[in-house]
């Protein structure tokens, strides 16, 4: 699991990238414990992609862990940026936002969503007025 977190440098910037892709809900799980004991044993700022490839389902299960890992993480999250969403995993991004109180975009692109991150002008705390 641990090939699947890894970071990139880009613009003097190092970006942390989890990749899902191909993964099924046990895997995932392995991943975001893997993420989460990453960040806390790194425990400095971060910016964080996720990649959900083809095949990649976003299980109750898979949820659970995320919504249960995420209070303790979120303050090394600077940024953070989604790319392989379809429909309803769309959807399922807007509530997980709604939750944390965030705006994580989603894009088509690994290459949109480091230019997302690595920008001095973005953020994902630019929430909707719908959300407050």
């Amino acid at each position: 699991m641990q090939k699947r977190v890894y970071t990139v440098n880009k613009k003097g910037k190092e970006v942390m990238i989890v990749d899902y892709s191909g993964c099924r809900e046990e895997e995932m799980i392995q991943i975001v414990l893997v993420l989460k004991d990453r960040l806390i044993a790194e425990n400095k700022h971060r910016l964080l992609l996720s990649i959900y490839g083809e095949g990649t389902r976003i299980t109750t299960k898979f949820m659970d862990y995320v919504r249960e890992g995420t209070p303790s993480v979120l303050p090394l999250l600077d940024k953070q940026a989604i790319v392989g969403l379809n429909l309803v995993k769309r959807m399922i991004l807007k509530g997980y936002n709604f939750l944390f109180k965030r705006n994580i975009r989603d894009f088509d692109t690994v290459e949109e969503a480091i230019d997302f991150l690595v920008s001095d002008e973005t953020t994902d705390r630019d929430i909707p007025d719908y959300m407050n």
